[in-house]
């Protein structure tokens, strides 16, 4: 029901109101009432700030730096153009801000970076591998209901108003100590990271049927394995981490990473074992989990 609606309309109080400082007048319908105290919160001061660093805070790093959310408020506030709320300018703002191209001039807020949330990370996995269902518009739900009961968190299914994770959340360690937030650690501790791995795993398995041919069960996500397949079965050890490379990372593997993947598949005779063991160690890694 809308908030105007007949259904609701007895029980709202039609006396004047005053929200922030502002009057409203008696006798408003629900809906107008609504509407004037969301152009109010829309004009406040704070609320630029408040967006902007919330924005900051899901796009580009955990940490802004008080100057970066100021420069994304002030473009907020006034677009260049004497239009507020503009979003399309906020973005722009965002983005091509000094502080998210280069990094913040505090030692303490460098480098600039965040932890991707668990369902942003997995549909980044499947986006690479080209994921696909069978079984026609209902056959998803099923399998993407599994994926977010492992790592709690899926549309519509927060356990609060307020998102999956606080954004002034920090983890007890090093980050806690240095008075550093990583609000998407929440939904992201050991237990959950575990759960995560648990709701790639079993499908790095489940590759494209042939055409005309059934696969174990019709609502599965489905990838297109078949060339890291085809790389696993190089004679050259270097194929298979290079392609994950390339694909998963840009290119800018560390050192340490792949010589994780290299002894991690190198005692693995069977191919699909070894793009399994290869493809779990690069997407459960801080370099593709922390965004940078």
């Amino acid at each position: 029901m809308t908030p105007g609606s007949d259904k609701w309309g007895s029980w709202h109080d039609d006396g004047e109101k005053t929200v922030l400082g502002h009057t409203l007048p008696a006798g408003q319908t629900p809906l107008k009432d609504v509407q004037d105290v969301l152009d109010i919160l829309f004009e406040h001061p704070n609320t630029g700030p408040f967006v902007a660093r919330h924005l900051i805070q899901r796009l580009v790093t955990s940490n802004p730096s008080p100057a970066y959310i100021a420069r994304v408020a002030d473009v907020f506030n006034n677009n260049g153009q004497g239009v507020r709320g503009d979003m399309e300018s906020v973005f722009a703002a965002i983005w091509l801000d000094e502080e998210a191209l280069n990094g913040s001039s505090d030692p303490n807020r460098y480098p600039v970076a965040k932890l991707k949330e668990p369902i942003l990370a997995i549909a980044e996995v499947f986006r690479i591998l080209d994921a696909k269902t069978y079984g026609g518009k209902d056959a998803l739900p099923l399998d993407t209901n599994e994926i977010f009961h492992h790592i709690a968190q899926g549309p519509l299914a927060a356990t609060s108003v307020f998102n999956f994770y606080s954004p002034d959340f920090s983890p007890s360690g090093s980050l806690s100590d240095a008075n550093l937030l990583a609000p998407e650690f929440e939904i992201l501790p050991w237990a959950g990271f575990i759960a995560y791995q648990n709701a790639l795993r079993p499908r790095f398995s489940r590759v494209y049927k042939p055409e005309g041919e059934s696969v174990r069960c019709d609502n599965g996500v489905y990838l297109d394995l078949d060339p890291y397949f085809d790389a696993a079965k190089s004679d050259d050890p270097d194929v298979l981490p290079d392609l994950i490379n390339q694909r998963f990372l840009g290119g800018n593997m560390s050192h340490e990473l792949r010589t994780a993947i290299e002894n991690g598949i190198a005692s693995e005779r069977i191919f699909q074992n070894k793009v399994a063991i290869a493809l779990t160690l690069v997407v459960t890694s801080p370099e593709f989990l922390i965004q940078r």
